[in-house]
């Protein structure tokens, strides 16, 4: 998969991340859109390679994944692409993982099943947030 160019001109980028197959498609159905790129990886570590090799504007990630939990993964994304958005998607929303996540201040956290409006909402308001100011 080629990552966007850097250019003023691109759209922002979304990229879900999550180990489980189905939750990736719905995720890809219900975040589908003319206002963004969306880029989906079932991978954490080749995640992260993109967010440091491109212009990602948010980072959607399941928690539980086997190869590192979505905190983790959102954290790494906080230190090396500091303007880019986290949002933590969780089928356990219990006290630990809120508190993980309030610790690795991540953007959002989703309770699963979502909602896709407010999937979506969510995402638009984000992506918002962190455009870039000025003209």
């Amino acid at each position: 998969m080629v990552l966007p160019e850097k250019s003023e001109e691109t759209r922002p980028t979304v990229l879900v991340v999550d180990d489980d197959a189905q939750t990736l498609s719905a995720l890809q159905r219900a975040l589908r859109s003319d206002t963004y790129a969306l880029l989906a990886t079932d991978d954490p570590f080749m995640a992260l390679e993109w967010v440091k090799s491109g212009e990602i504007s948010l980072v959607i990630a399941d928690e539980f994944m086997p190869a590192m939990l979505g905190t983790e993964l959102l954290w790494a994304v906080r230190i090396a692409s500091p303007n880019t958005a986290t949002v933590l998607l969780t089928g356990h929303p219990q006290p630990a993982v809120m508190f993980r996540g309030f610790q690795r201040r991540v953007d959002l956290i989703l309770a699963k099943p979502w909602e896709d409006r407010a999937l979506r909402e969510s995402t638009l308001r984000l992506l918002e947030e962190r455009a870039p100011r000025g003209h």
